[in-house]
C-alpha cells in the first residue's frame, strides 16, 4: 500500500511550495510553477470554528479551519477540516487531500 499524497505547487526556480496555484512565485516572482506530488502527512498546528460565516458563505456554517505542518519539509498548509474537529487538537496527526473543488482539506489521520 502506498502513503497518500496530496499535489502542492512548486516554483522550478526556487523550489517554493504553495497549496493553490499563483501565476507568480511569492518566493522569487518566478512564473514557472509546475504541480507537484508530497506526501500527506502532517501535523495539525492549529484550527477554529467558523460559526457564523460571511454572507459571501452564508449557509455553508458551522465548519472548521485548520493549519497543519507537513511532515516532510515542515511547510505550513491551510484547509477545511473534513468531518468533526472536535476530537483534534494541536499535535494530531492528519492527513491532506483535495476535495472535488481542488481545496484542501484536512482529516485525522486513519480516517475515511
Amino acid at each position: 500500500m502506498h502513503d497518500p499524497v496530496v499535489e502542492l505547487f512548486e516554483c522550478a526556480a526556487c523550489g517554493h511550495r504553495l497549496s493553490h496555484f499563483a501565476e507568480i512565485c511569492p518566493g522569487c516572482l518566478g512564473d514557472a510553477l509546475r504541480p507537484v506530488a508530497v506526501p500527506a502527512a502532517a501535523v495539525l498546528e492549529s484550527w477554529t470554528l467558523i460559526r457564523r460565516p460571511a454572507p459571501a458563505h452564508a449557509g455553508a456554517g458551522p465548519f472548521a479551519v485548520g493549519v497543519a505542518r507537513l511532515a516532510e519539509g515542515g511547510q505550513l498548509v491551510s484547509g477545511r477540516i473534513a468531518g468533526e474537529a472536535e476530537g483534534l487538537g494541536v499535535g494530531s496527526a492528519v492527513t491532506l487531500a483535495r476535495d472535488a473543488g481542488g481545496r484542501i482539506t484536512i482529516r485525522a489521520a486513519g480516517a475515511g
